[in-house]
């Protein structure tokens, strides 16, 4: 199993994992198998590694592989920081709402839940969209739920 197996299998399981004070946490910690706290225990410092590893930013090559490679980071580490063109600004993709502290502030950021709402299914059009990131922008908000509204 490596780390990043590890961490999702954990996720999806419903486990917290984070690092505070550079100790590891995982909540709830008591409902870990045999083998995951052995896995833990022998790879401590690479799961901490990985947690607090800086994000990279992507830069464009072409917007075929942009999607890939912001995708792939998503997947792999969790977080993906760069230039939307969409947008004219940088944005962070995250895996999950405990990643958001690992983004520098004032970069609006989508977690996955929320990429997931925005572009699944019948598109929202560009304007609903440019809504949306405002008021991500302006007051960190959250995407519960879309709407498609043809009068916008």
């Amino acid at each position: 199993m490596e780390v990043i197996g590890l961490l999702k299998e954990l996720r999806e399981g419903g486990f917290r994992v984070w690092v505070e004070d550079n100790k590891l946490r995982v909540n709830p910690g008591d409902e870990l198998s045999p083998k995951q706290v052995e896995f833990i225990k022998a790879n401590r410092d690479a799961i901490i590694d990985h947690l607090t590893s800086k994000p990279k930013l992507v830069e464009m090559q072409t917007p075929e592989w942009h999607s890939k490679e912001v995708a792939r980071l998503v997947i792999e580490e969790g977080i993906c920081i760069f230039w939307s063109e969409f947008d004219k600004e940088i944005v962070a993709f995250v895996r999950s709402d405990s990643l958001r502290s690992q983004v520098p502030a004032g970069i609006v950021v989508y977690t996955a839940e929320e990429i997931q709402r925005i572009w699944s299914g019948d598109r929202i059009m560009d304007s609903q969209r440019r809504l949306i990131h405002e008021a991500k922008k302006r007051g960190d908000a959250q995407v519960m739920e879309v709407l498609k509204d043809d009068r916008l």
